[in-house]
C-alpha cells in the first residue's frame, strides 16, 4: 500500500465492512455514503445493536492499529460513540459516529430495528431503506435544530415517495398514526415551511408518547443521558487546552490562526482563542495607570540623587510599588482561577482551546516587579494548566526585525527565561519559527495529536 492510500479513509473504511460482513455483525450506515470508503465527507454515520457495541470497538480499533492508524479523540455516552483516528502521516482525520439508539435527549425518536430490519446492500456495505432513510434525512436537524437542510430536501421528497410504508414504519412507534401520516403528506408535497412549523408538535408527541408508554424506561433512559452527559463533562472532557508562549513578535497570533484553522473541523467543530488571560474579571488600568506614575516617580527622584549625590528616601515608593505589583499580580490570578470553568467548559463541550500568552508571562517578567521570584511560580499552581505548552522560539535578531515592540536586549532575556520555563514544565515543547509558517503550524498541530493519541491509549 503505498503513502497515498494508506492516508486515505479506505484504508479503515475497505477493511471494517468486510470484516463487519465476514462476521456477521449487523449494522447500518445511515447516511451520506455515495462515496464511501474512499471518500467521506464530514464524518460515517452508523447504527449497531446495543449487544454489538464492544465487539464493533475491538474490530475498529484492530483494524487502525494494523493500518498504523491512531484513535486521537473518543466520545462516548448514552446512544452515542465517537472515534477519531488520525491517520500515520496526521494529513487526515477519520471521524466514525455510532448510534444506538438514535435519540433527542434522551428520547429515542426512530426505531432501531426498522432500520436494521430494512437495510439494502449498496456495494460492499448496508444502508437504509428509501423510507427510512428519508426520514432520517427529515428528523434529523428538524427536531433538534428547526430547520431541514437544503441539499437534502430532493432527495427526503423522492424517497419518502418511492417507499411511504417504511417512512411510516420507522417513526409510528414514536409519534403516533396521526402525526406521522401528516408528517409523511408534508414530506412528500415538499411543504418545507409546514414541516419546519411542526417541530414543537413533534416534540410534545414524542415526549408525551414516550412517557405514556413506557415511563419507567423512559426515566431509565434521562437517567443514562444526564449519568453520560456528567461523566463525559467532569471525567472525560474531549476537548483540548494549548497555550503558545514566547516574546512579542515570535509568531503567536499567526500560529494560532494557523492551528484553528488546521484542526477545525477535523478533529475540533470549535475553536476558543483568548489573549493572555480569561477576563473573566474587568482589567485593572487605573492601577497601571498609578504603576506607571509611581514608576516615572522613582526614575525622577532617582535621577535627582544622582544629581544631588546624596541619597534621599526612596524605599516607601518602593514599598508602594510593590504593593501595587502584589494588587495586580493577586487580582489577575484570581481571575485564571475563575478560568477553570471557562477551560473546562469549553474542554468539556469537546473544544479546542488556544491561549495566546498565559500566566507564565508574570514569570518572564517578575524581573520588572519588585517582588519575590517564587511567589508567581507558587501562585501558578492554581491556574488551569494545559494540555500542552508552545514555545515559539526564534533569533532574538529575527524577532526584533519582525516586531519592534521589545529592545533587543530584553528579547535575549525573554528568550533566556523562556529557555529555562520549557525545561521545567511538563507538556511544554520548543518550535521553532525561523522556517515557514505552515511549518510551524504543522509542527504545533502534530503535537496536538500526539498528544491527544497519548490520552488514549488505554482504550486504543
Amino acid at each position: 500500500m503505498n503513502k497515498q492510500d494508506r492516508d486515505s479513509p479506505g484504508a479503515i473504511l475497505r477493511p471494517l465492512f468486510e470484516s463487519l460482513s465476514a462476521t456477521g455483525l449487523p449494522y447500518c450506515i445511515l447516511r451520506n455514503y455515495e462515496g464511501l470508503p474512499d471518500r467521506v465527507g464530514n464524518d460515517v454515520d452508523l447504527l449497531v445493536p446495543s449487544a454489538q457495541l464492544g465487539q464493533f470497538r475491538a474490530l475498529l480499533l484492530a483494524i487502525a492499529r494494523d493500518n498504523a492508524w491512531r484513535l486521537v479523540r473518543y466520545e462516548s455516552r448514552y446512544g452515542f460513540q465517537s472515534y477519531y483516528l488520525a491517520s500515520p502521516e496526521q494529513v487526515a482525520v477519520l471521524q466514525i459516529d455510532v448510534f444506538n439508539p438514535y435519540h433527542w435527549k434522551g428520547l429515542t425518536w426512530i426505531s432501531k430495528k426498522k432500520i436494521l430490519d430494512s437495510r439494502r446492500s449498496y456495494g460492499t456495505f448496508h444502508i437504509p431503506d428509501s423510507g427510512v432513510e428519508a426520514a432520517i434525512l427529515l428528523l434529523k436537524d428538524l427536531l433538534r435544530h428547526g430547520f431541514i437542510k437544503e441539499r437534502y430536501k430532493a432527495r427526503i421528497m423522492e424517497m419518502s415517495s418511492r417507499a411511504p410504508d417504511n417512512f411510516y414504519a420507522a417513526l409510528c412507534e414514536q409519534f403516533g398514526d396521526t402525526c406521522v401520516r401528516r408528517l409523511l403528506e408534508k414530506t412528500k408535497q415538499g411543504d418545507w415551511e409546514g414541516l419546519i412549523g411542526m417541530q414543537q408538535e413533534l416534540r410534545r408527541t414524542l415526549l408525551l408518547r414516550a412517557i405514556v408508554h413506557n415511563p419507567w424506561g423512559q426515566l431509565v433512559c434521562w437517567g443514562k443521558f444526564l449519568f453520560g452527559r456528567l461523566v463525559e463533562g467532569l471525567f472525560r472532557p474531549t476537548g483540548f487546552f494549548l497555550v503558545l508562549i514566547g516574546p512579542d513578535g515570535a509568531g503567536k497570533t499567526s500560529v494560532a490562526s494557523g492551528v484553528k484553522e488546521l484542526l477545525q473541523p477535523a478533529l475540533y467543530k470549535e475553536v476558543r482563542t483568548f489573549h493572555f488571560r480569561p477576563g473573566v474579571l474587568p482589567g485593572l488600568r487605573p492601577l497601571r495607570r498609578v504603576m506607571r506614575r509611581t514608576a516615572k516617580a522613582e526614575r525622577s527622584t532617582d535621577d535627582s540623587e544622582d544629581q544631588q549625590g546624596a541619597k534621599s528616601p526612596s524605599s516607601s515608593a518602593g514599598a508602594e510599588n510593590g504593593l501595587i505589583w502584589l494588587i495586580r499580580l493577586s487580582y489577575y490570578t484570581f481571575d485564571f482561577l475563575l478560568g477553570h470553568f471557562q477551560v473546562w467548559f469549553n474542554k468539556a463541550g469537546g473544544r479546542l482551546v488556544i491561549y495566546d500568552r498565559y500566566y507564565y508571562e508574570y514569570i518572564i517578567q517578575q524581573a520588572e516587579a519588585p517582588l519575590p521570584a517564587w511567589l508567581p511560580r507558587l501562585l501558578m499552581r492554581v491556574v488551569p494548566q494545559p494540555d500542552a505548552v508552545i514555545y515559539l522560539s526564534n533569533s532574538a535578531a529575527a524577532i526584533f526585525d519582525r516586531k519592534q515592540e521589545l529592545s533587543l536586549p530584553e528579547i535575549e532575556r525573554q528568550s533566556e527565561r523562556y529557555e529555562e520555563l520549557v525545561a521545567e514544565l511538563p507538556g511544554a515543547h520548543r518550535v521553532r519559527t525561523d522556517g515557514s509558517l505552515g511549518e510551524a503550524v504543522e509542527r504545533v498541530g502534530r503535537i496536538v495529536v500526539e498528544t491527544m493519541a497519548e490520552r488514549y491509549k488505554t482504550i486504543y
